[in-house]
């Protein structure tokens, strides 16, 4: 079958000969790879959310019960992206850079070099989520040295632009959930308390910050996971 890519819309169809009426399609054996799914028609589709090569068997039933089946593999493969930071644009400014390296050339893209010039991207200020379809930065782009969280769509294959998802503060440690679906940060607001915030990330534009710890201790993000976050406070 066709190779897929990673969280790329993929479609495949199976079909029979000498068959009867109302023929049916199903999975024997096996797993489809995690997003993709085998309608009773034959037809594979979805946007593959795992890595690797998926070996199964589909089986098609006519209506006089005669069946026949057919071993099938899909690969599913994901881009890989080499993320840095580095002055190499503008001496003693640093910026993110992404570069494809399934490429010979290896071209480079430059993340944060679409925000405010008079900003910089901390060392280790960045990481991908676990399925790799989000990166999330900060940088200090705005006034004060204050830092913002940034997020880059990769679902797609490339990186997309850059967003910011706080409101007005300095943000410190953040996680992304591993699906890249929701992103959870600390913010120090005007009291000079640090306080946990959560960004919905699934929709075409990130939701509005939603305050997950109301006192006013210094919250810090421990764990997270797609459903649940972990925090510490010092109230």
């Amino acid at each position: 079958l066709p190779a897929a890519g990673f969280n790329l819309a993929y479609a495949a169809e199976f079909s029979a000969t000498n068959a009867g009426a109302r023929l049916e399609f199903s999975l024997k054996k096996g797993a489809l790879p995690l997003g993709l799914e085998l309608s009773k028609a034959g037809k594979i589709t979805g946007k593959p959310t795992a890595v690797g090569k998926f070996t199964f068997t589909v089986e098609a039933t006519d209506d006089t019960k005669r069946t026949a089946s057919l071993d099938g593999t899909i690969e599913v493969t994901r881009k890989p992206w080499l993320v840095y930071v580095g002055d190499d644009e503008v001496l003693g400014r640093f910026e993110l850079f992404a570069v494809d390296t399934s490429k010979a050339l290896l071209p480079k893209t430059p993340l944060s070099g679409t925000l405010p010039t008079n900003g910089d991207v901390g060392a280790e200020a960045y990481r991908f989520s676990a399925d790799g379809s989000r990166l999330a930065f900060t940088m200090d782009a705005t006034v004060d040295e204050r830092r913002d969280l940034y997020v880059v769509d990769f679902s797609s294959g490339a990186p997309g632009t850059p967003v910011r998802v706080n409101q007005d503060g300095d943000v410190g440690d953040f996680g992304l959930t591993p699906n890249g679906k929701g992103i959870a940060y600390r913010l120090q607001n005007g009291g000079g308390a640090w306080q946990l915030y959560f960004v919905d990330l699934s929709g075409e534009s990130p939701s509005s910050p939603a305050l997950v710890d109301t006192s006013n201790g210094n919250a810090r993000v421990i764990w997270i996971t797609n459903t649940r976050v972990a925090y510490g406070n010092d109230q």
